[in-house]
């Protein structure tokens, strides 16, 4: 199997008092940086960093919204 580095996605998850993401070195696969992101949508459920319901919520939201 072979990664496509194009599509792969790094989040971050830390539950400690204090951690600045930018000191983690980025991931490196055959000489291409992976991508960081804060959330990401898998299999229709968007996970955020903080683990939390509010940007799915939000996602859920906005497909419902009717427009007028």
């Amino acid at each position: 199997m072979v990664i496509n580095t194009s599509k792969t996605q790094e989040m971050v998850v830390y539950f400690g008092k204090q951690l600045c993401v930018d000191d983690i070195s980025l991931i490196c696969i055959n000489g291409r940086h992976i991508k960081r992101v804060v959330s990401f949508k898998l299999l229709g459920v968007v996970i955020s960093s903080n683990l939390t319901w509010d940007a799915h919520v939000s996602y859920i939201l906005s497909k419902t919204s009717i427009c007028i």
